[in-house]
């Protein structure tokens, strides 16, 4: 948002040296913002009706922040997060999801937490032997599960997911697998896609 905006007492003035002491990048920025993001509670009501993406145990934070970046590209108003993820206000999530991490609900759940929404809702998650993913794949609301950069998604989450999808590629790739957060992209374009076909 605008800057001027924002209540003039409330901003200070600070000179080059302090913003390279207080910044964790090589080269600072010119602007910091000091906020208060909580966690929200576990929440049915926010995820009801709508797209949520679950993270297990996706420990690297730049994938982390990542996909919330995905998340508020594409609409996707839930982020949450099983204890094995990376922290969602660990400096590298925040700095990846580029402002994004003020505009989407983030939930961190325990594991009784996260086997409750996984089996109370629509679940997908990508398998090598899922369905290939289309637009039309995907029903209006549903629980996106990404798993461990290595792993994959848990077999105890796995046994629970009701939809397995694929992202087929080329027939010559060399690459045994994408990124979780290039995964989740490309899911994010298709849950978009199949919203406005149904709108």
């Amino acid at each position: 948002s605008n800057l001027n905006s924002i209540i003039k007492d409330k901003v200070i003035e600070i000179n080059k040296k302090s913003m390279d002491q207080i910044s964790q990048l090589s080269t600072s920025t010119s602007v910091y913002i000091l906020l208060k993001k909580p966690y929200q509670a576990f929440n049915q009501l926010l995820i009801k009706n709508r797209y949520t993406i679950l993270l297990d145990a996706v420990q690297d934070p730049g994938n982390v922040g990542t996909i919330i970046r995905i998340a508020d590209w594409f609409g996707i108003p839930n982020v949450v997060s099983n204890p094995k993820t990376a922290d969602f206000f660990h400096p590298r999530v925040v700095q990846a999801s580029m402002g994004s991490i003020c505009h989407v609900n983030l939930m961190r759940l325990n594991d009784e937490e996260t086997n409750q929404l996984v089996k109370e809702n629509h679940t997908y998650a990508l398998t090598l032997d899922g369905e290939v993913l289309t637009p039309s794949s995907l029903a209006k609301t549903g629980i996106i599960v990404m798993g461990n950069e290595g792993q994959g998604v848990s077999n105890e989450l796995l046994s629970m997911i009701n939809h397995k999808i694929y992202i087929p590629g080329s027939g010559y790739k060399g690459a045994e697998s994408l990124n979780v957060s290039v995964a989740t992209g490309i899911i994010g374009y298709n849950i978009l896609s199949n919203t406005k076909k149904k709108v």
